[in-house]
């Protein structure tokens, strides 16, 4: 049975070992700092629980934006890799859903990346749509 739940401040850094496995050219001393960052920022984190064992997270942020208003902005949904294609992704995303429902937002959003081609069918399965694309420039 998969426990999900949000996680106070105090537990974050518990979700960092997952960030850092998902997150391997970035040093694991730079993750931590920028979520200390993200937090005084207003993100927030959904960890999911076989047990005791951290098998799932979640990060979002509630906002709103001129073009869509108020949405639930998912991030760094990462299951461990021994435990993907068992439902637990789309268990988190459910859960990500009901507290947009409750925050009254809109829609849901996310973004992935493009080489993540099992993430792309599993939010589409979900009834996201390809609305854009994402750019970054480095500065």
């Amino acid at each position: 049975m998969i426990e999900i739940r949000e996680l106070a401040r105090d537990e974050m850094r518990t979700i960092l070992p997952l960030v850092e496995a998902w997150n391997a050219r970035i040093a694991p001393e730079v993750l931590a700092a920028r979520l200390d960052e993200m937090l005084d920022e207003g993100y927030r984190c959904i960890a999911a629980y076989d047990g005791a064992e951290l098998v799932g997270v979640g990060g979002f942020w509630i906002a709103c934006r001129f073009w869509c208003g108020r949405h639930i902005d998912l991030d760094n949904l990462i299951v461990d890799e021994s435990r993907r294609n068992q439902g637990i992704g789309q268990q988190m995303i459910a859960w990500l859903h009901e507290e947009g429902r409750r925050a009254h937002c809109e829609v849901a959003g996310l973004d992935t990346y493009l080489e993540n081609t099992a993430s792309h069918r599993l939010y589409e399965r979900l009834g996201y749509e390809k609305i854009g694309y994402h750019y970054l420039k480095k500065l």
